[in-house]
C-alpha cells in the first residue's frame, strides 16, 4: 500500500511539474546550420518551433539560437503561458530583443516586453510576463531581433500561468488595478518603488541605468534616466507631473543585463 501511495504521488506532482512549465528549451539540437530566409518549423527537445533568419551555434561552450536582423524564432502554441525567461547576449552593445505573443495563429502580435542586450560573459537573463488569460490556449511567443548585430538566445523556460494572478489565467491575468507589485526582478541588487509620485532606485554599484515609464502592453511612454553613474545608491526622481492618470509599468535597466519591474498606479 504504501509502495502504490509513493506512486500515485510521484504521478501527482510529476503532472504538476508539466503543466507548471511548458517550455524548457536549450537549443542543444534541432537548430539548423545555416539560417533559413523564409519560415522554417523545426522539432526541438520542446516541440515544433518555427525560424526566421536562424541557425544553431556553439558561444562560450554551448549550443545557442543565433538571430540575424529581423530574425524571429516562434514557439509552439502553449497553453495559457506566463512567465517567460530566457538568457541572451551580442557582439557588440544595445542590441534588442521583442518578444511579442499572438493568441490568433500568428496573424496579429503584441508586444510583451522589449529588452536590451550588451556583450556579456555569462548571459544576460531577462523575465518577464505573458498576461494568458483563462482560454488563452493557443498562444504562440516570437523573439525577434530588431538591430543589425547578432543575437545570442539560449534556456528559453515558459511556464504555465496560474489559476490567479498577473501572467495566469483567471480574471485575465492582470495585476490589480491600484497598488504597487514586482513585474520582473532579475537581481536582487537592484531595488524600485514608487512614493507620491516620485521613482525610488537604488544599484549596488556605478554603472549605466536606464528608467523607462512603459504601458501596460509594454510600449514606452517616456525615459526618465538614461545615463552612467559613477557610484551606486538611492536616487529619487519625481515623474508625477510626467504621466497622466493611469497604470504603468516602471522598468529599471543596470548595465543593460539587470533588470527590475514594476507596476505603479498615477491617480
Amino acid at each position: 500500500m504504501r509502495k502504490l501511495f509513493l506512486i500515485a504521488t510521484f504521478i501527482t506532482l510529476a503532472v504538476g511539474i508539466s503543466q507548471a512549465q511548458i517550455i524548457n528549451e536549450n537549443f542543444e539540437s534541432g537548430l539548423p546550420s545555416s539560417a533559413p530566409a523564409n519560415d522554417t518549423k523545426v522539432t526541438l527537445s520542446s516541440g515544433e518551433w518555427t525560424l526566421n533568419n536562424v541557425h544553431g551555434k556553439e558561444d562560450n561552450d554551448n549550443m545557442r539560437a543565433v538571430i540575424y536582423k529581423g530574425g524571429y524564432l516562434i514557439t509552439p502554441a502553449l497553453d495559457r503561458p506566463g512567465t517567460i525567461t530566457f538568457v541572451h547576449r551580442t557582439s557588440g552593445s544595445d542590441k534588442h530583443i521583442v518578444v511579442e505573443k499572438s493568441t490568433d495563429g500568428g496573424s496579429t502580435w503584441t508586444k510583451i516586453t522589449e529588452v536590451t542586450v550588451n556583450s556579456s560573459t555569462p548571459y544576460g537573463k531577462t523575465t518577464c510576463y505573458s498576461n494568458s488569460a483563462e482560454d488563452d490556449t493557443e498562444v504562440l511567443i516570437k523573439f525577434t531581433d530588431t538591430d543589425g548585430s547578432v543575437i545570442y538566445l539560449d534556456n528559453v523556460i515558459i511556464n504555465q500561468g496560474s489559476a490567479s494572478g498577473y501572467g495566469g489565467g483567471g480574471g485575465g491575468g492582470d495585476m490589480p488595478a491600484t497598488g504597487i507589485q514586482p513585474v520582473i526582478d532579475n537581481d536582487a541588487d537592484l531595488s524600485l518603488s514608487v512614493d507620491n509620485g516620485n521613482i525610488i532606485y537604488s544599484t549596488p554599484k556605478g554603472g549605466h541605468v536606464s528608467l523607462d515609464i512603459l504601458t501596460q502592453d509594454g510600449h514606452k511612454v517616456c525615459t526618465v534616466v538614461n545615463q552612467p553613474t559613477t557610484e551606486g545608491g538611492k536616487r529619487t526622481i519625481p515623474v508625477k507631473q510626467n504621466v497622466k492618470q493611469g497604470v504603468y509599468i516602471v522598468r529599471l535597466t543596470f548595465n543593460g543585463i539587470q533588470t527590475k519591474c514594476i507596476k505603479m498606479t498615477m491617480e
